[in-house]
């Protein structure tokens, strides 16, 4: 017996927003309503008011040329804007590392002592205090382990970061 609720009712919804404007559709929150366990009308609404905050949707809801670009990106819309600018600044390979981590989820692992793993990751990191870099920095080493599958496990195992979020990370990075 299945006791989750259905998804459209316990995720964010901007991408299927997107979606809906993109295969033509006027009324997004009529649209999706109709559908058999319908997410929220205030979950719609902010959706509907963040896609208009991000520029993908005119304050008439109509899609933007930005809209369908992030239409046509597979994860969340504020993550392929941050994607789109990564390349206004050339800094696309970390760009989509993070994007790709954040979409993934759950990178990091509570285990063992974690003064040991901080540590380990602030030296990672340069010195700079951003898991996001530390995403970025141990993402580039794990690479350079590709044809040495146990030292990359132990690379994870040793900054207390989860190995299968590297390989989902992978995934993800290829298909954007």
């Amino acid at each position: 017996l299945d006791t989750h609720a259905p998804e459209m009712q316990r995720t964010q919804v901007e991408n299927l927003c997107l979606q809906v404007k993109a295969m033509g559709f006027q009324d997004i929150a009529e649209t999706l309503g109709r559908a058999p366990d319908p997410p929220d009308k205030r979950t719609t609404d902010s959706a509907i008011c963040t896609l208009v905050s991000l520029g993908a949707l005119r304050a008439d809801r109509s899609l933007t040329r930005l809209g369908h670009l992030l239409a046509s990106l597979p994860l969340h819309p504020q993550l392929g804007k941050f994607l789109l600018y990564s390349r206004l600044f050339e800094c696309t390979d970390a760009a989509l590392t993070i994007a790709a981590a954040l979409d993934v989820g759950r990178i990091f692992t509570f285990t063992g002592s974690q003064g040991v793993a901080e540590r380990k990751r602030l030296e990672l990191s340069g010195g700079l205090r951003s898991d996001h870099w530390v995403m970025v920095q141990a993402y580039r080493r794990w690479k350079r382990l590709a044809h040495q599958p146990e030292e990359q496990r132990k690379l994870a195992d040793n900054l207390s970061l989860n190995h299968r979020s590297f390989e989902s990370i992978d995934r993800v990075r290829d298909d954007l």
